[in-house]
């Protein structure tokens, strides 16, 4: 009975922190320029076309994949 309680208290304080905190601030990507689609392809091309090296979404990211150090 008390762990059914706890996970309506814990599901009730996820909800609402989930209405608190926004997906996707509109205010924090403010004054940052996307490359455009070719620019983002002209940034990423490396001869490799097999290997994935970035992820893009339109007015949202443009993002390198880089390979992470060992260790």
């Amino acid at each position: 009975m008390k762990t059914n309680h706890y996970r309506k208290t814990l599901l009730i304080f996820v909800s609402l922190i989930c209405l608190v905190i926004p997906l996707r601030s509109d205010s924090a990507a403010e004054g940052v320029t996307l490359l455009s689609f070719s620019g983002f392809i002209d940034s990423v091309v490396d001869g490799h076309a097999k290997e994935v090296r970035g992820v893009y979404e339109p007015q949202m990211l443009a993002l390198r994949v880089m390979e992470q150090p060992g260790g």
